[in-house]
């Protein structure tokens, strides 16, 4: 009991919320002040699922279940990417418990009726509500508190028949165990179950020895997160402005030039690399500087950070012009180097953003639109690799993808000029010709290989009926933008 008011301790007064419950023996031996705060449940609500079929509906377990295309969706599980379509409703709990499957658990969800599975959890527990599918968009959730899920895990998992053998099986080989079980003594058994959502983290395990049974459950809400995507939230205008210019700057043939130090250089580097292969551009086109050259991704560069002609020199190594844009990275808003590049880009007659997380900083001061989100103050005093760094890679997500949709890259809401360059990109990019023309997944592969693995070329050939050759022809005609080429088709 020390030891757990020292963790106790140790958890008041931080930018996180938990909830601890934890029995012995079928008793309550502790609960902290949160155990019957309510919380998302995230994957921890699929235990109350399972108990529904254990209690009301064992005699089912054997039945078939054909899932339906509603039912199939991402997230967790591997159902999503089988073609296998029945499952028996055994498998299907095993799935989801194992695996954390969505798509097997809102197979279930359909088959059983959410409405039937939410009125049992309300009659026979307080405090936990089933709301909607997994995956769902929707401004409902589902919820539990600490207290209640251990209630459903105690049900769950105290009794002795044929669907209980399926659910101990499931919990005692879930992939996830990172978390309570990570460290458990090799004489306990364990069972756990996890659930895991933007801002939070949970765990529920049950330690059983011959002698005795620990059943622990920790939920998780990360507040602090939160303050990121509310401070770049203040930043909306800057963002839409800084998307506006730099995509006129892009599209007239300049460059996505970002330039930072430490941290905020490596998120540089990370957007630029990263919309090669989602976008299909050129290398040449997104180019990350940091301070202290390519060493620096790695090992921190001593003193390159506060040379600004340092910047100046790698900025003109790029033969930088008036087309480009650069964007200067500093959570502090004033490291010299990102000041220096800045500097020297508003001289080129460059299009200069800053991206900085305090207000009134030194590099807004040098560029022609300041971004500065404010995060306040880091968990860990002196990290700016945490909020800091969030709200850099959220602004740069923005940005660039922006940028990019202004190009074309973009048809509704699909990449469609990734550049296949591995089997996992082949495959991702059939799939993307396949959801946005309709045609088989051979149809797709095989004018893929025509295209030489161009995927927006495929798609205007299969989306407008036309050969290759007309296909380039429309391409041509829009300087290479896809969306307008579809766009325009659909439209005549």
């Amino acid at each position: 009991m020390e030891q757990i008011a020292k963790i106790q301790e140790q958890i008041e007064n931080k930018p996180w919320k938990t909830a601890i419950t934890i029995y012995k023996n079928g008793k309550s031996i502790f609960e902290n002040s949160l155990a019957n705060t309510t919380y998302k449940s995230a994957s921890l609500i699929k235990l109350a699922i399972a108990l529904y079929i254990q209690e009301v509906k064992p005699q089912t377990i054997n039945n078939e279940i054909t899932l339906s295309i509603k039912n199939v969706v991402g997230g967790a599980g591997i159902i999503n990417r089988l073609s296998i379509k029945t499952w028996k409703i055994r498998d299907l709990i095993d799935l989801m418990l194992s695996l954390s499957d969505n798509s097997a658990t809102n197979a279930l969800l359909s088959y059983y009726h959410l409405d039937n599975i939410n009125s049992f959890l309300q009659q026979n527990f307080q405090n936990i509500s089933l709301n909607r599918f997994l995956m769902e968009k929707s401004t409902k959730e589902n919820t539990c508190t600490a207290n209640s899920i251990m209630n459903v895990f105690q049900r769950l998992l105290n009794v002795n028949n044929e669907v209980n053998q399926i659910i101990l099986n499931s919990l005692k080989h879930q992939t996830v165990r990172n978390k309570l079980v990570a460290y458990s003594n090799p004489k306990f058994e364990t069972f756990n179950k996890t659930g895991e959502l933007l801002h939070e983290q949970h765990d529920i395990a049950r330690f059983k020895s011959q002698n005795e049974v620990i059943d622990c459950c920790v939920l998780t809400n990360y507040q602090e997160d939160k303050k990121v995507a509310l401070a770049v939230g203040t930043q909306d205008k800057k963002i839409a402005q800084a998307i506006d210019e730099a995509a006129i700057r892009y599209h007239e043939g300049g460059r996505l030039i970002y330039i930072g130090a430490g941290t905020s250089g490596r998120l540089g580097v990370l957007d630029a690399a990263e919309l090669v292969p989602t976008y299909g551009i050129t290398p040449d086109r997104a180019i990350g500087l940091i301070a202290g050259g390519e060493g620096a991704m790695y090992v921190a560069a001593e003193g390159a950070e506060d040379s600004q002609k340092l910047a100046k020199k790698d900025l003109n190594a790029l033969k930088l012009n008036k087309k480009d844009i650069v964007l200067g990275l500093a959570a502090s808003g004033r490291t010299p180097y990102v000041i220096g590049g800045l500097s020297y880009a508003n001289e080129v007659g460059a299009l200069t953003i800053s991206i900085a997380c305090v207000k009134d900083s030194e590099i807004g001061r040098s560029a022609d639109i300041a971004i500065e989100a404010v995060v306040g103050p880091e968990v860990i005093t002196g990290s700016t690799r945490m909020k800091a760094g969030t709200a850099q890679k959220m602004i740069l997500n923005m940005i660039s993808t922006g940028v990019m949709i202004k190009q074309g890259k973009v048809y509704e809401n699909i990449m469609i000029d990734v550049k296949p360059t591995n089997s996992k990109l082949i495959d991702r990019a059939c799939r993307i010709i396949q959801a946005t023309t309709n045609v088989s997944i051979e149809k797709a592969l095989y004018t893929l290989k025509e295209t030489n693995n161009d995927v927006g070329l495929a798609i205007i050939m299969l989306k407008n009926n036309q050969s290759l050759s007309q296909a380039k022809n429309l391409l041509l005609a829009t300087d290479g933008n896809v969306a307008e080429v579809l766009n325009n088709k659909l439209a005549n």
